[in-house]
This record gives structure tokens, C-alpha cells and sequence, in this order.
């Protein structure tokens, strides 16, 4: 199942948003997706706040499954 997600800017541009401390070594792609359905398995830029701080990591689009046994 796809799901709607926006990458609309560069690594570059939102990385400019953060602070200059921001870790800039990711090895994403650093190009926009170009596209909003984005497959599970779709290497992305995940934008989140951790103690109280912007943080972009990357990731992998998907849901992830657990067995129950």
C-alpha cells in the first residue's frame, strides 16, 4: 500500500532549516522523490523533534509487521 508523503526539496534545502549543527553526512540520495505515492521499501529523509531539537534522518518508508505467537 502506498501512502502520501511530500519530499518536495533537496537534503540540501531542508537541512538549511536546521541548525548549522544538524548532521549532514547522510547517504540518501540527495535529489526530491519527485512524486507523493511512495511504495513501502522507498528510501526517504524522515523530518522529527528529539529533545526538543529538528532532526532529519533518513529512512525506510513501510509499515513494519510483528508475529504474535
Amino acid at each position: 500500500m502506498c501512502g502520501r508523503f511530500a519530499q518536495a526539496q533537496t537534503r540540501e534545502e531542508y537541512l538549511a532549516y536546521l541548525a548549522d549543527e544538524a548532521e549532514r553526512d547522510i547517504a540518501y540520495d540527495p535529489e526530491p522523490i519527485g512524486r507523493y505515492n511512495v511504495a513501502p521499501g522507498t528510501k526517504v529523509l524522515l523530518l522529527s523533534e528529539r529533545d526538543e531539537q529538528l532532526h532529519l534522518d533518513p529512512g525506510i518508508l513501510g509499515i513494519c509487521a510483528r508475529m504474535v505467537g
